[in-house]
């Protein structure tokens, strides 16, 4: 297949565009992308964390920039701190709508959330299971329920 010139050139300008307009910033160990499932516009996610450079204390901020655009976190994704061991404290910005499933699963070290937020539109399945945040209201609560930010875990 023969591309000409002209029509290489929107292939290139769309490519760059694309590029452009959407990425992933690494901010203390922490990646934030402004592209996911149900961002709305002047939204950010969590995708991941770097394993080598994530702090033991994580504080996930309000607001972050990616390409010169400020975005708000609104969503962790599924599975993006679990498995670290590394992390013993999380404080969540206010504006965080969704915590998707197993996000902070087997974070076996994570004793402290802070800044829960009070008007969360979702928390995942196993979201932190085998924490020991979850431990320990599991061993201060009766009859396994446990309230939190407004949701019964």
């Amino acid at each position: 297949m023969k591309l000409s010139a002209k029509a290489l050139m929107v292939l290139l300008c769309m490519l760059t565009f694309v590029q452009l307009n959407a990425a992933v910033v690494e901010i203390d160990g922490v990646n934030y992308s402004n592209e996911g499932n149900g961002l709305a516009d002047g939204e950010a996610i969590i995708s991941g964390i770097n394993h080598g450079t994530i702090p033991a204390e994580v504080v996930i901020p309000e607001k972050v920039t990616i390409n010169e655009v400020e975005y708000t976190v609104a969503r962790i994704h599924r599975e993006a701190f679990a498995y670290n061991s590394t992390i013993t404290s999380v404080t969540l910005p206010a504006g965080l709508k969704y915590i998707d499933n197993y996000a902070f699963s087997q974070c076996s070290n994570l004793a402290e959330i802070k800044g829960f937020p009070e008007k969360l539109d979702y928390v995942g399945h196993a979201t932190f299971n085998n924490t020991k945040w979850l431990s320990d209201l599991k061993d201060t609560a009766s009859q396994g329920l446990y309230l939190v930010g407004g949701w019964v875990l």
